[in-house]
């Protein structure tokens, strides 16, 4: 009967642990098995070579997203920079406006203040000449 017959049987039976430990016996006892099964557990196993290649690997991949994140940040900062001077620009543009409309004004109260001036002044002249007229 093979080993794998034996295993099979006695997982059927139910006796799985009653095989594992006979398993692990014979393996500690047969170098052969014993370089066997290292080698394969070893082969499955990180080494301390492998662990640090997979950290450089991640602390290079850390400083790419850093220096990504810090290009998209200076990209975002200067085109608010652009945003902002653009709309001081309009809000300038706006005073500008402003300060002419508030010219204008002024200019046309100063009109609208003689023209009144000068309509009131010819109607009192025109009631004084229509008084005297009278005989005042």
């Amino acid at each position: 009967m093979t080993l794998s017959d034996q295993l099979a049987d006695e997982i059927a039976r139910g006796k799985g642990k009653k095989l594992v430990k006979a398993i692990v016996n014979e393996i500690a006892l047969d170098p052969e098995l014993k370089a066997i099964v290292v080698k394969e557990v070893a082969g499955n196993l990180a080494t301390k070579e492998d662990i640090k290649e997979l950290e450089d690997k991640i602390e290079r991949k850390i400083e790419d997203l850093r220096k990504e994140f810090r290009e998209e940040v200076g990209s975002l900062r200067a085109e608010f920079r652009d945003e902002i001077r653009e709309v001081r620009g309009e809000i300038n543009e706006l005073r500008r406006e402003i300060n002419e409309l508030r010219n204008q004004f002024n200019t046309m109260l100063k009109w609208m203040i003689g023209l009144m001036a000068s309509m009131w002044i010819s109607i009192v002249i025109g009631i004084i000449v229509a008084l005297l007229k009278m005989g005042w």
